[in-house]
């Protein structure tokens, strides 16, 4: 847990600070934090839930530099991002629900598709993320260092044995602080394109790791 390192003595904290300098001033990671553990846990007879245990030095400098990423966030929200701060998801409902009530009262016909994607994070690739992350301003040091973690290598692990080493070309690793960003940055151009095109259908997107 990264608040276990706020128990270290000055100097190691200093160390530790030194080595986060590096590493963002030479953009790369020891290639010791680049190795993520996959644990299988069950879900169900279909399928395991991967969750994914990233490096302690990663975790600390993740935390630390959240709130310029959440402060980048919070200057682009677009109008078909639902899950913003303050939001939940029965409030996007309810107000999906009372937009199509009015118009109901008012006469309107109306029409509604939703569209719940699974295991959308294993679709992500490296290139379509920096490639809309750069046009759009999002903080590159930070997107290229996590995208270099996330596509790093992965041990799975399960029962008891931890299985060779697989290099990751594509999906990104549920439980980052930046995943959920990174999933904004996948689906910005198609709804930027269909809310351009199709006004006045609105398109919304709910977005949770």
């Amino acid at each position: 847990n990264p608040r276990w390192w706020s128990q270290l003595p000055q100097e190691a904290i200093l160390h530790l600070c030194y080595l986060l300098k590096l590493v963002e001033q030479s953009l790369a990671w020891p290639e010791q934090i680049l190795v993520n553990v996959v644990q299988l846990m069950f879900k169900s007879e279909e399928a395991d839930r991967p969750i994914t245990l990233t490096q302690a030095p990663y975790r600390v400098w993740s935390r630390i530099r959240r709130p310029q990423v959440a402060d980048w966030s919070a200057a682009h929200v677009q109008c078909w991002d639902k899950a913003v701060a303050g939001s939940s998801c029965l409030r996007a409902a309810l107000l999906r629900q009372t937009r199509l009530d009015m118009a109901t009262i008012q006469g309107f016909s109306w029409c509604e598709a939703l569209w719940d994607m699974e295991k959308f994070y294993d679709t992500l690739q490296p290139r379509q993320l920096w490639e809309v992350g750069s046009r759009v301003g999002y903080p590159l040091t930070h997107l290229y260092l996590a995208l270099s973690l996330h596509f790093g290598p992965r041990l799975c692990q399960g029962n008891g044995a931890v299985a060779e080493a697989v290099q990751a070309t594509q999906g990104i690793l549920a439980g980052c602080s930046q995943s959920v960003d990174m999933s904004r940055l996948a689906l910005w151009q198609m709804l930027a394109e269909l809310h351009a095109q199709y006004r006045p259908v609105q398109f919304e997107s709910w977005v949770d790791d």
